[in-house]
């Protein structure tokens, strides 16, 4: 069936006015609701919601896999209910979310930041994620995802919604006073929302192409009358009632709200009139709606109408996308049929055993024994000659074909999970090794991959909302709660521009063979016998708790991101040759009479890079490999400065290698530089020794280097040390 999408006007319905664009809201939603119940969503949200918590389908009241009920005309038939589902979601939900997210920094082309700046800025990202999402709301959206197959994050800025801070009071005139002053900080708010309480075009199937959404919010009558029902005289400071939204806030009722009774009904007595329903309409920037557009209504009445710049604040996660529709697919779903009938068969096999567990006695007419022969334990019981003795009759045995079927439906359900033995904590007894244990978590982990890719895309687009929204509305400082020494968490404050390089964050992937406790063992015991991965408990540790191997090439990565910057800026001709005093040449002493045989001096003069600094702790086996990479480009090549500065910077790293000092090559673990012939001087007389002036045996090489040494196989000549 075809609508008309026009306003009164004739044109685009998203630029109605008034009442007109409410009444236009409403009819999206009940769009949507139709779709919804037409395609099926409604029916499996309800009865994924009576496997998952063990209720009564029909009316989601109840508990009853907490107890056992009796149904038929005389209670004949007893209804045990199994809840499967709920295990296989929980473990699929802890699974997703054991690991922490951690995030990468990406700085925008034109600024380059230090790698401190980065770690900082990559750890800032995940305090705010940690505090404004966090773990709790995670777990929410995986397992509700689950459920629904579709969640939506909604993310709003909140200008006074943080912890309150003491600030010292400061004076006009800049004087900062010992008094304090309470003042709230700003933060982010977000909220997890169920399908239906996010409203979008329901054929839009990718989550790129939406240009709106509406997000049904629950919220107090009275608390919406404090922020919309009245306003301020600004002369008189007097408060007055807004005469529409006063009048339209009083009347609204959630109870005739779209869609209510298909999702709320089943709690339809637990409502308190005092809840309302808050429609927030989002419109991105396009060109059918150039400045965006963000509107507030409830009921018939606007509150907010004005233009909106970014995306739309409303994120959508899906563990599957379903064709043609965007309100997904989940592949728990696939559980609750084979949890139906495994229901089915238990309530079957527990009304037998019920009806006839207790044995019923077969015996030829004539046997002579009574019912409370036996009920008084009689054990001898006479029978007439030739007569068969008294049987059990076995009604309540349980047919062959009922237990293959419940052995089938677990391993099913298994199979449809992607779970197994190992990952739900019952191993079989053919697994006899923590390798082979390691290996069924990591096939397990695999199949996972999906729901994981999902969450972990769903986080970054999470933390770049926010990123945009504290670049874009953060005051100067924000207090956060950080990992300080030693691991201890303390409130900091950091300015806001730290976080302006970057561009947007991404997030940084765990492989799935050590997401899982065994696997994170397995890479621990590999890394121990890699030479140098491992050097501290601590980090054994680290990787076996968190699976995070990032601390073992902190330092190397660390090298390698000052080695990118300094050839950045060789190669963009940004570092100039100076030429300056080398290093004194030291005073030379002969070994054999202890006089000096060269005076000190000053050495040769020497090329520095004052834009690329040399430090004695660089490691020349990391810097000089990769400076001389940067000289096989043509461009370096054909550019003199550039090859100029890269061979100055190269000679500067020898230099600077050959006068380390031991004890700190040592530290670092550099090999030893090799050693080198001292400079010599020419010849004269003034630098040979007195005692081998006058006794003129001097050999031919003693001559040329300057440097008295007796014969060969004569003892040396007596000096006056001797």
């Amino acid at each position: 069936m075809a609508h008309d999408d026009r306003n009164a006007d004739g044109g685009y319905w998203a630029k109605a006015e008034g009442s007109e664009l409410c009444e236009t809201l409403k009819t999206r939603e009940q769009r949507w609701y139709t779709f919804a119940e037409r395609r099926g969503y409604i029916d499996m949200w309800l009865s994924m919601l009576a496997e998952y918590y063990g209720i009564q389908p029909s009316a989601l009241l109840g508990f009853d896999a907490a107890s056992i009920a009796l149904e038929g005309d005389q209670g004949e038939l007893v209804r045990f209910r199994v809840n499967e589902v709920r295990s296989y979601i929980r473990l699929a939900v802890t699974n997703a979310t054991k690991q922490r997210p951690a995030f990468e920094a990406s700085t925008t082309s034109s600024e380059s930041i230090s790698e401190r700046q980065v770690d900082l800025c990559e750890s800032v990202m995940e305090a705010i994620y940690r505090k404004w999402y966090g773990e709790t709301k995670e777990r929410r959206l995986v397992e509700r995802g689950e459920l629904f197959a579709t969640m939506w994050t909604w993310l709003q800025w909140d200008e006074e919604g943080g912890e309150v801070i003491e600030r010292p009071v400061i004076l006009p005139d800049g004087t900062v006073t010992p008094e304090t002053d309470s003042e709230p900080t700003p933060s982010i708010v977000a909220k997890v929302l169920p399908p239906w309480q996010v409203i979008t075009d329901p054929t839009t199937e990718f989550e790129d192409e939406l240009l709106w959404v509406i997000v049904r919010e629950r919220r107090s009558r009275w608390e919406m009358l404090e922020q919309y029902g009245y306003e301020i005289d600004e002369e008189s400071g007097e408060r007055f009632e807004t005469p529409e939204l006063y009048q339209q806030i009083m009347s609204a009722n959630a109870h005739q709200s779209t869609g209510y009774e298909a999702l709320f009904g089943f709690d339809d007595g637990e409502v308190s009139d005092d809840d309302i329903i808050v429609s927030h309409f989002y419109h991105k920037a396009c060109p059918a709606m150039p400045k965006g557009r963000y509107v507030c209504c409830i009921d018939e009445a606007v509150c907010v109408d004005e233009g909106h710049d970014g995306g739309l604040p409303a994120l959508r996660y899906q563990p599957a996308e379903f064709v043609g529709s965007a309100l997904g697919y989940s592949d728990s779903w696939d559980l609750v049929v084979l949890n139906q009938m495994a229901t089915q068969l238990t309530s079957d096999i527990a009304t037998n055993l019920s009806t006839f567990g207790r044995q019923s006695i077969v015996a030829d007419k004539g046997t002579e024994f009574s019912e409370e022969q036996l009920a008084n334990g009689m054990y001898l019981i006479r029978k007439p000659t030739g007569a068969d003795p008294p049987a059990a009759l076995q009604l309540a045995e349980v047919a062959a074909g009922g237990q293959w079927f419940l052995s089938w439906i677990d391993k099913k359900m298994q199979n449809v999970s992607g779970q197994n033995s190992v990952t739900r904590g019952d191993p079989s007894s053919n697994i006899k090794s923590g390798t082979m244990a390691a290996l069924f978590a990591s096939i397990a982990e695999d199949y996972q991959q999906g729901r994981q890719a999902a969450l972990d895309e769903h986080r970054e687009k999470v933390a770049n909302m926010m990123l945009d929204l504290i670049r874009g509305k953060a005051p100067e400082f924000l207090v956060l709660e950080m990992a300080g020494q030693h691991q201890r968490t303390a409130i900091k404050e950091f300015r806001a521009d730290l976080l302006r390089p970057m561009r947007r964050v991404r997030m940084k992937p765990v492989p799935a063979s050590i997401r899982s406790r065994a696997g994170q063992i397995e890479v621990a015991n590999f890394l121990k016998d890699v030479p140098g991965a491992i050097q501290t408990p601590e980090q054994a540790i680290e990787i076996i708790t968190t699976g995070q191997v990032t601390p073992l090439y902190r330092a190397s990565r660390a090298a390698l991101e000052r080695i990118r910057w300094e050839n950045e800026k060789l190669a963009a001709g940004e570092v100039t040759v100076q030429e300056v005093p080398g290093p004194d040449i030291p005073e030379q002493i002969d070994p054999m009479t202890g006089q000096t045989i060269a005076p000190a001096q000053p050495g040769p003069p020497m090329e520095i890079t004052p834009e690329c600094p040399v430090l004695p702790t660089d490691n020349p086996f990391l810097h000089v490999p990769e400076h001389v990479a940067e000289l096989s480009t043509p461009e370096a090549l054909n550019d003199p400065k550039v090859r100029l500065a890269v061979l100055a910077h190269i000679r500067w790293h020898m230099t600077t290698y050959q006068d380390i000092p031991p004890t700190l090559a040592a530290l670092l673990k550099f090999p030893p530089p090799a050693a080198v012939a001292p400079m010599t001087t020419p010849t004269s007389e003034e630098n040979i020794p007195a005692s081998a002036m006058k006794s003129g045996k001097l050999t031919e090489k003693a001559a040329d280097t300057g440097i008295g040494l007796p014969e060969p196989a004569k003892p040396p000549e007596p000096t006056l040390n001797n």
